[in-house]
C-alpha cells in the first residue's frame, strides 16, 4: 500500500503543471498588440518586451492582431486559455471602446497584470497651416469649420484625444474635417503627405517626425512638459484645460495563475528599471512606470468614467 501511494505521489509530482514548479514560462509567450506595426502601442510593446525578456527564461513575442480599431486583438486575448501563454499589451483604447459601446466587454473581464509605462499625445500640424501653437490652431479651427482635416477613428483613442482637447477649449465648438485612418503612423503619413492638416498623435509615433522637422509640434496633452521636449508647452499652459495620458498596460485572460502575474510583473519591473530601457523608451517619449495591479485598475477606471461623461455630454452613443 505504501509503495502504491508513493508511486501515485511521484506520478502526480511529475504530471503537475509547470507553474507549480515555478518554471513559467516554459515556452515563448504571445504578447498581443491589437494595432499595426509602427504605432505607439506597437513600438512601446516591442521595446518594453525586449528588456523584460532579459528576466524571463523564455521570451515574450509581440504578435500584431489587428482589426476593429483594436477590438479583434482584444477579443483574441480575452478568449485565450488562461495559462499565461497569451497576454495583451494595451493602452486605454479599451476604456474608450467600452464607454462608447463599441465592444461589450471591459477591463474587468481581463486579469490585470499592471501598467508598465506611460506616455501622452502630441498635437502636431502640417507646416502649411498658419499657426504657431495649440491655441492658434484651436482658434483657426473655430473660425474655419470643416477646413482643418483631422485624422481620427470613432471609438478609438484618437477620437477621444480630440474630445479631451475640444472639451478643454473654451472658445467655442470645434468642427474638423474628419479623415478616417487606422493608427498613429497613418495619421503622421497623412499629415506629411498633405492629406491631413493636424491631429493628436501618440508621442512615440510623432517623435521621429518632430525631430526631422516634417511636422509642427504645437503642444503635449499631459499634465507636465515632457523631459524629452522641455521647450514644448502643455495644452494647459496654453489655456486648453485637457490632459490625456497613454497608460501602456499588460493584461491576460481571466483566471491567470498568481505565478504568471507576479513573474510577468517582476520581469517588467526589473527590465524597465535598467538605464538601457529608460534610454530606449525615453527616445520614444515613453516613461517606464511599473505599477501594482490595483493602482493600474484605478487609473483605467478613472479614464473610463471620464470617457463616459464625454459621451453623455456630446450625445455620442444612442441609448
Amino acid at each position: 500500500m505504501k509503495k502504491m501511494l508513493l508511486a501515485l505521489f511521484v506520478v502526480a509530482l511529475f504530471s503537475a503543471p509547470a507553474l507549480a514548479a515555478g518554471t513559467y514560462p516554459e515556452k515563448p509567450v504571445q504578447m498581443v498588440v491589437a494595432f499595426p506595426p509602427g504605432g505607439s502601442s506597437d513600438v512601446s510593446a516591442r521595446v518594453a518586451v525586449e528588456y523584460a525578456n532579459k528576466f524571463l527564461p523564455k521570451p515574450l513575442v509581440v504578435s500584431n492582431i489587428t482589426g476593429g480599431t483594436g477590438s479583434v486583438g482584444a477579443q483574441h486575448a480575452l478568449r485565450a486559455t488562461p495559462d499565461g501563454y497569451t497576454l495583451f499589451w494595451e493602452h486605454p483604447t479599451l476604456a474608450v471602446q467600452t464607454a462608447s459601446k463599441v465592444v461589450d466587454f471591459s477591463i474587468s473581464d481581463f486579469d490585470m497584470i499592471g501598467v508598465a509605462a506611460k506616455s501622452t499625445f502630441i498635437l502636431v500640424a502640417s507646416k502649411n497651416l498658419p499657426v504657431k501653437n495649440a491655441m492658434d490652431l484651436m482658434n483657426y479651427m473655430k473660425a474655419n469649420p470643416g477646413k482643418v482635416r483631422w485624422p481620427m477613428s470613432f471609438g478609438a483613442m484618437s477620437h477621444f484625444a480630440f474630445l479631451y482637447m475640444a472639451d478643454g477649449y473654451k472658445g467655442g465648438k470645434l468642427e474638423p474635417g474628419i479623415v478616417a485612418n487606422a493608427g498613429d503612423k497613418e495619421r503622421m503619413v497623412n499629415i506629411i503627405g498633405g492629406h491631413a492638416d493636424a491631429s493628436l498623435v501618440g508621442a512615440s509615433a510623432a517623435a521621429p517626425y518632430i525631430a526631422s522637422g516634417d511636422v509642427l509640434a504645437l503642444g503635449v496633452l499631459s499634465d507636465k512638459r515632457l523631459p524629452m521636449l522641455p521647450d514644448l508647452p502643455t495644452l494647459r499652459e496654453q489655456g486648453i484645460d485637457a490632459v490625456y495620458n497613454q497608460i501602456f498596460t499588460v493584461f491576460g485572460p481571466k483566471g491567470l495563475p498568481a505565478e504568471v502575474k507576479s513573474t510577468i510583473r517582476e520581469a517588467f519591473k526589473k527590465g524597465l528599471a535598467t538605464a538601457e530601457a529608460k534610454k530606449a523608451l525615453g527616445g520614444m517619449f515613453i516613461v517606464p512606470e511599473v505599477l501594482p495591479a490595483e493602482e493600474s485598475a484605478q487609473l483605467w477606471a478613472k479614464q473610463e468614467e471620464f470617457n463616459k461623461s464625454l459621451i453623455q455630454k456630446y450625445n455620442l452613443v444612442k441609448k
